[in-house]
């Protein structure tokens, strides 16, 4: 955690000991012990996993980004709290700044698609929580996060959502309802970076992602 501090704080080491003290702090309130997170040995994580939920893309963005893909429809709030979706979703980012510790510079970008996504598959504690967390307690450099066709629902609450925000952060969040426009708010190539549901050529699988995470038994 150190080099990820170090690389998101572009080698400023006295701001990266603040930034891995209070992500120490964070992950200490949030997780209640320090204990590292494996996917082999933690069920509810693996479970979530296996919901097809969250990919990250094999494929970089124009410059270097990440692309995190999250499909709203396989969430379920019944099953998980939003403390275990903050869990899954720093299990994924943190192991991938872990294999590529450039990431914590070049930053990741959220794609969240949300087309056919009804009430009972939407968190909404899960944004606000976010919202607290990238670039204050995690060492997460958020380029952009894109909304796909949000319900009108959450349309309604997303200014509610930005009022509280930070103005840097307010102006990296995007509601998207024509996908024609989504390449070049992300600065993608769209048949090479973004997933098949996006018009894109990534097939995610979610039993590869599950069986490569497996394999790796990386900790975090």
């Amino acid at each position: 955690m150190a080099e990820i501090c170090l690389s998101f704080r572009r080698e400023n080491a006295e701001l990266a000991i603040i930034s891995l003290r209070s992500y120490l702090e964070w992950r200490l309130k949030l997780f209640g012990d320090l204990e590292e997170q494996c996917i082999t040995k933690d069920p509810k994580l693996r479970s979530q996993l296996e919901s097809g939920f969250m990919h990250l893309s094999p494929m970089r963005l124009s410059n270097g980004e990440a692309l995190l893909y999250l499909s709203n429809k396989n969430h379920d709030p019944s099953h998980y709290s939003t403390t275990d979706t903050i869990k899954c979703l720093h299990y994924f980012i943190i192991s991938a700044m872990l294999l590529n510790p450039s990431l914590a510079e070049s930053g990741f970008v959220i794609v969240n698609n949300m087309v056919d996504v009804e009430v009972k598959n939407v968190d909404m504690n899960f944004p606000a929580v976010i919202a607290g967390t990238v670039g204050k307690s995690m060492p997460i450099r958020l380029v952009a996060l894109a909304i796909i066709a949000p319900p009108m629902l959450i349309r309604c609450v997303i200014p509610m959502f930005k009022a509280v925000l930070p103005p840097k952060l307010v102006k990296r969040m995007h509601v998207v309802t024509d996908l024609n426009t989504l390449p070049d708010l992300i600065s993608a190539t769209a048949q090479v970076c973004l997933p098949v549901e996006l018009g894109g050529a990534v097939e995610f699988s979610t039993k590869e992602d599950l069986a490569r995470l497996v394999a790796m038994d990386m900790s975090v």
